[in-house]
């Protein structure tokens, strides 16, 4: 924030005008300096927003990938799991009445 302020206290002082070759053409622009420093800045920070947010969407996109193949994986588990969790749950339902005797009910007592 600091680095702001004393740019642009910079760029509004100095009126002088300054004049750019553009280098692959043949062309010159002569503008302010202030012009030239604000414009630099925003460029700048406009290249940077388009950077971060290109970057933000490549690892989206990474991540809905990974998230289609970990549903996808979830689903072949349950499915491989399913017959095999039946049976041991059949198992333990047999082994937990074997055990315990049924509990009285209220009207026999």
């Amino acid at each position: 924030m600091l680095l702001v302020t004393v740019a642009i206290a910079f760029a509004t002082s100095n009126e002088t005008p300054i004049t750019l070759y553009l280098w692959p053409l043949d062309g010159t622009l002569t503008a302010p300096v202030w012009l030239i420093v604000m414009s630099s800045f925003i460029i700048g920070g406009l290249f940077s927003i388009f950077l971060m947010w290109a970057q933000a969407l490549a690892i989206r996109a990474r991540l809905w990938n990974l998230q289609g193949k970990f549903n996808r994986l979830e689903e072949n588990t349950a499915q491989q799991q399913s017959p095999e969790r039946k049976l041991r749950d059949m198992q333990a339902n047999d082994v937990r009445t074997a055990h315990y005797a049924p509990a009285p009910n209220i009207k026999d007592q």
